[in-house]
């Protein structure tokens, strides 16, 4: 009877493992609002300060992490590249922005098509987006969450030389930084409007996988972290933990049940 209860119990378990291997879909805007557990950072609220910097000649373009990680309102942190100063271009490396909406209209950073305010999407007043220099041969940025979660997603640009062939890249880690899932957003004309429809959105499903980090890049001609494919910028990033599926509850209960039966007898 044992041996039966085992062969149950390893049967069970093996296919409880395969539904919880990574597995990384893509998930819609209403995964997320339908999800009382998801929490939106939307940059709002960055001041100058310590650990803050602000550009000489805009005001309203800051630069979180001058010195250490910066942590945004609910908790995502800005973990690469630190220290993120605005001399970091002469040295032909990247500086990560918070960049008001306000400066849209006299700074374009090279965002393809320039835009303004009247196409901005109702995200709140502020976005997330990395400068390069003109020499820059890499781009890339990292954030980290502030737990493991299932979902994870936003409104994404990229200053592309082509929308509709140039890309951007996002890396999906877990919290040990291995690499889940590599995802690509084609780059958008934000001029007309177009940008407030580039979401994008990952979830592990129903798999054990957790993200927890997220790295940001240019992509153009096969190569990740290549400058040719602009700045690379984020709003309303959202993540969520969704309650576990039916199915794999399900397995686990009859898993405990067979184990507390066995140890029983």
């Amino acid at each position: 009877m044992k041996n039966y209860v085992f062969l149950v119990f390893a049967i069970l378990t093996t296919a409880l493992c395969q539904i919880c291997r990574a597995e990384i879909v893509s998930a819609s805007r209403e995964s997320f609002s339908s999800n009382p557990k998801t929490v939106y950072e939307s940059f709002e609220g960055v001041t100058a300060g310590s650990n803050v910097g602000v550009n000489d000649v805009f005001p309203d373009v800051l630069y979180p992490g001058t010195n250490s990680a910066y942590v945004f309102a609910n908790g995502i942190s800005l973990v690469s590249p630190i220290p993120n100063l605005e001399s970091n271009l002469s040295k032909f490396t990247s500086v990560v922005s918070v960049v008001n909406v306000s400066e849209i209209n006299t700074w374009s950073f090279g965002i393809y098509g320039g835009f303004n305010t009247s196409n901005y999407p109702a995200n709140g007043s502020c976005f997330l987006v990395e400068r390069v220099s003109s020499s820059e041969s890499a781009l890339s940025y990292t954030l980290k969450l502030p737990y493991d979660v299932s979902s994870v997603g936003g409104y994404w640009f990229c200053a592309g030389k082509n929308p509709g062939t140039d890309k951007m890249v996002v890396q999906l880690y877990d919290s040990d930084y291995n690499l889940l899932a590599t995802e690509y957003i084609f780059a958008a004309s934000v001029s007309d409007g177009n940008w407030s429809n580039n979401f994008a959105a990952w979830s592990t499903g129903d798999s054990s996988a957790l993200i927890r980090y997220l790295t940001i890049s240019g992509y153009r001609d096969g190569i990740i972290e290549t400058v040719d494919t602009g700045n690379v910028g984020v709003d309303m990033l959202m993540f969520s933990v969704p309650e576990p599926s039916s199915i794999a509850l399900l397995i686990v209960g009859i898993c405990a049940t067979l184990f507390i039966c066995l140890a029983k007898k």
